[in-house]
């Protein structure tokens, strides 16, 4: 399970909530941007704290540190891939000839 998008989806929420709510009410545009960024700064703090609740509830620790391993040793071996496959492509490629050695 992934836990990387619960703050930034709590957060859009509660962004869109705002702003339909602030438009409905037609609140001036002064007051609704000052809404929306006590909201959004409010509610991400509010979904990392959520995120903490759900990876503990679920003991989700141990995987995502796993998973996130892995990704990395892949990054690093993908990385790695294609410096080999350069370099050997770079060797491999014939030299052209110039005018002078053709005759």
């Amino acid at each position: 399970m992934e836990t990387k998008q619960i703050p930034i989806i709590i957060t859009l929420m509660a962004g869109l909530i705002t702003c339909i709510v602030s438009f409905l009410e037609q609140v001036s545009m002064d007051q609704l941007v000052k809404n929306l960024s006590l909201a959004l700064v409010i509610f991400f703090i509010f979904g990392h704290i959520i995120k903490k609740i759900v990876v503990k509830a679920f003991g989700l620790d141990k995987k995502e540190e796993e998973k996130e391993e892995k990704a990395e040793e892949t990054k690093t071996e993908a990385s790695m891939g294609t410096e080999e496959t350069t370099r050997s492509e770079e060797e491999n490629e014939p030299v052209a000839e110039s005018d002078n050695d053709k005759q």
